[in-house]
């Protein structure tokens, strides 16, 4: 249908354009401007809004209408999408439930429509007029039911302009938004329609839009034909036109709550003042106050935070919306606006910040705000605890050094740290005490918090000390003392630097095998050592072999064991000699050639057997064999190795006589006596005495012929000429028969 046809084109009388002008001049409500001071109220505070003729629109059917053919593209930020749901929003947040009290029983949203092309889009400049002819081309295209409250929202490229009044353009001042009734329809027949209407071209943003759009739809509910309805009386302080006109600006609903939250004031709302918000799909929106007589203030309800802390002895704050401040701390916000707060923990003791602090677990605050919010922040107070080792350089390695940190004040601590931190093979820290703390054996401690604390964990710089040897077989055990403790070597300690240590080895250290045995020659270091590092002790060990030389044939009487010119020992048939010789020693062992025996009974060495090797690699037992010159004459004549009992008698006595000689001293009669013995024997050797006797006595008697010698020189009982006559006999027979004569005396 062509929007003409609810012109009223035909019948707009000058008188009734007059009367309209006028009542619109008195109903513009000017959405975001101050409201104007005014008296008490008429009737009892806080019930401002009069109830007049009372009728309101129930239920109240939003319908919205966009006044333009592309709506949506030609008003970006604006769409119908985000505009229609800023309304759902508003219903289903219960923003319009405080209407009921004025008999708004119901709210709900009816749908919208974009300007059809036949009704079109805004003119650059609409009066009234052009208002009511729109809503009426709409409602009768697409067909709505009577009843709604249209909520117009004109295009930003339109300005309204009647009467001395007229919206404001970006940048400007000016109306932003009406409520009122349309004109009747003739053609067709239909009644004032109501409806508010938003001029966009004014307050441009979508929150400005949404919050005078909130505004005028309070207003078209609970005043659908100003000043009829609700609406404060005592806003006209006479009845003079202008305080008449002033009902329509001033003594509405809405209009008592454009200065902001709280009571009505004769100040206008900041422009960065936060106006009440309601959460839609899309997302939220700002929506206007109005007045609630029931609640004796504006709705809705702001509310307030309280923010406080108990625990701090000074001044504590808070981080509101951003800004820090003091505790205590409150502040009034509008219904449904998001904010933030937090308490700051921990916060710094402003006297000792590097010991002391306080911490609080009290909750922040991020959302919506839609009901009071008291929150008080406990603090707790705590202190600093700082762990550390001496030496210092160490406490990287003490993995379980308990860590430094914060604790609460009165807090009693376990404190741990390693029993043994090592370097290297050789060289450790072990713990000694703590410093500060209470022990409780060992490696823990507790401390009790009740300032900033510093415990410290003191370790003792060890070394290792390594007892090994060099020289003995690895089966073969062995031991060391140390410090008086001995222990099985190898051995390994750990010990104190500085500590002074004594120490032994075990020495001759016994092979597995009977025999050989191992002697300690020398210690690398040698003991006594102060311990300044870890280092190895080292003991030398020389292998030696057991050199045993027994005797047969010389009883009691006593001979002396020789290897080369070295003195071994002495040995008889019952005391062996035993000595121990290095392993690899050469051996050429000798025993005395002759020993005498009780009564100067004389025997004579023959040989050991077995014979004794070149070199001593192992243990080695031998016997000296000994015998004497009558034995042996006895054993030959046994053997039958003599022929003659009467020659071995006679060669028997005369050696006897030399040892009577040599008994009485008698050197030189000795001489005799064996000069005579051994030429008896020369004369019988081959014939009653086989030559190997015969040379085995001679040899024997040649042998103590020249001790005699000796002896009779040194008794005197011979001259050196009759010893040098003597020893030229014994050498000349000793040659002969084929040995080397000793040297002379």
């Amino acid at each position: 249908m062509a929007t003409d046809l609810y012109r009223w084109s035909s019948i707009r009388l000058s008188i009734v354009r007059l009367s309209i002008a006028c009542l619109l001049a008195a109903t513009f409500a000017v959405a975001g401007t101050p409201a104007l001071s005014k008296p008490a109220s008429a009737g009892a505070f806080p019930a401002l809004l009069d109830r007049n003729v009372g009728s309101v629109m129930s239920p109240l059917m939003i319908h919205n209408l966009y006044w333009d053919t592309a709506w949506t593209t030609n008003n970006p930020g604006l769409s119908t999408a985000q505009i229609d749901d800023a309304t759902r929003a508003m219903i289903s947040s219960g923003y319009f439930s405080k209407l009921a009290q004025y008999g708004v029983a119901s709210v709900a949203f009816n749908g919208s429509n974009q300007a059809d092309p036949g009704c079109g889009t805004a003119p650059a400049s609409f009066d009234y007029f052009a208002i009511s002819g729109f809503v009426l081309c709409e409602k009768h295209f697409f067909n709505l039911a009577p009843g709604l409250v249209f909520m117009v929202y004109s295009p930003r490229s339109a300005t309204f302009s009647m009467a001395g009044f007229s919206s404001c353009t970006p940048g400007t001042s000016g109306v932003g938004g009406f409520d009122f009734q349309t004109l009747p329809s003739i053609i067709p027949p239909d009644v004032p329609q109501v409806f508010g209407i938003d001029f966009t071209s004014c307050r441009s943003t979508l929150n400005q839009a949404t919050e005078t759009a909130a505004h005028e739809i309070v207003e078209a509910a609970t005043d659908p034909l100003p000043p009829f309805d609700w609406i404060d009386n005592s806003v006209a302080a006479s009845l003079s036109l202008g305080a008449i006109l002033s009902l329509f600006t001033a003594g509405e609903a809405s209009d008592l709550c454009e200065a902001g939250v709280g009571s009505p004031a004769p100040l206008p709302i900041p422009p960065t003042a936060q106006m009440p918000q309601v959460t839609g799909s899309l997302g939220r929106y700002d929506v206007a106050y109005y007045w609630s007589n029931s609640d004796g203030a504006c709705v809705p309800l702001p509310h307030t935070v309280t923010l406080s802390q108990v625990g701090l002895p000074f001044a504590g704050s808070a981080i509101f919306d951003g800004v820090v401040n003091t505790l205590p701390f409150t502040t009034t916000v509008p219904d449904g606006t998001p904010h933030f707060f937090s308490f700051p923990s921990p916060v710094a003791d402003p006297i000792n910040p590097a010991g002391i602090r306080y911490v609080t677990s009290a909750p922040g605050f991020t959302g919506i705000v839609t009901s009071n919010i008291s929150r008080t922040a406990t603090y707790t107070q705590q202190f600093f605890l700082t762990t550390r080792t001496n030496p210092a350089s160490i406490q990287p390695l003490d993995v379980s050094l308990t860590t430094s940190g914060w604790h609460n004040a009165g807090t009693v601590v376990s404190l741990t740290t390693d029993a043994l931190i090592t370097l290297g093979s050789t060289d450790r820290y072990r713990f000694d005490s703590w410093l500060v703390a209470t022990s409780t054996g060992g490696t823990g401690a507790t401390i009790t918090m009740t300032a900033p604390q510093t415990v410290t964990a003191v370790y003792v710089h060890q070394g290792l000390i390594s007892f090994n040897e060099v020289g003995i077989p690895g089966t073969v055990p062995w031991t060391v003392i140390v410090n008086g403790v001995t222990t099985s070597g190898p051995a390994s300690t750990w010990f104190d630097l500085g500590t002074s240590l004594t120490f032994s080895y075990q020495t001759p250290v016994p092979d597995l095998t009977p025999g050989t045995r191992y002697m300690l020659t020398s210690t690398t270091p040698a003991s006594p050592i102060v311990v300044a590092s870890g280092l190895t002790v080292v003991g030398q060990y020389q292998t030696q072999h057991q050199l045993t030389v027994s005797t047969i044939g010389l009883g009691t009487a006593v001979t002396h064991i020789f290897n080369g010119a070295t003195p071994l020992g002495t040995a008889t048939d019952a005391a062996p000699l035993r000595v121990w010789l290095a392993h690899g020693t050469a051996l050429s062992l000798s025993a005395d050639a002759i020993v005498s025996g009780s009564g100067a009974q004389q025997f004579f060495f023959s040989s050991f057997a077995p014979a004794p090797p070149a070199t001593l690699n192992s243990p080695f037992a031998t016997t000296a064999q000994y015998s004497n010159i009558p034995q042996l004459i006895a054993d030959a004549l046994a053997n039958g190795s003599i022929n003659n009992h009467g020659v071995a008698n006679s060669l028997t006595k005369q050696f006897q006589k030399a040892q009577a000689d040599i008994a009485a001293g008698n050197h030189a009669g000795a001489l005799s006596a064996l000069r005579a013995f051994i030429q008896h024997v020369r004369a019988q050797s081959g014939h009653h005495v086989s030559p190997a006797v015969a040379t085995q006595l001679e040899l024997n008697a040649l042998l103590l012929y020249h001790q005699e010698i000796c002896a009779a020189l040194a008794a005197g009982q011979i001259t050196p000429r009759t010893a040098a006559r003597d020893y030229a006999y014994y050498a000349t027979l000793v040659i002969a028969l084929g040995r080397t004569p000793l040297p002379p005396c």
